[in-house]
């Protein structure tokens, strides 16, 4: 897992340098970043657990098809 979040964290380095972006955080955005940094590490703790404990077949397919929903629900409801 960590490889995987750092080879995309490598990935955006040279996306940003050729779209010539920065990264600007606006103050009432910190709560957001804090919320999404918590949902993130929930979902990490739980994923983990669940392939220690459960079946990792069954977890993919739930993974692939409930993160999309759950996407398209908080998008809609922060609308």
């Amino acid at each position: 897992a960590f490889i995987r979040v750092f080879i995309t964290f490598l990935a955006f380095i040279p996306t940003m340098l050729i779209m010539k972006q920065t990264v600007v955080v606006k103050t009432g955005g910190i709560g957001y970043i804090i919320g999404a940094g918590a949902c993130l590490l929930a979902y990490a703790l739980l994923f983990f657990k669940g392939l220690s404990v459960g079946l990792s077949g069954i977890g993919g397919v739930i993974v692939t098809t409930i993160s999309p929903l759950f996407a398209y629900l908080i998008g809609v409801i922060t609308k």
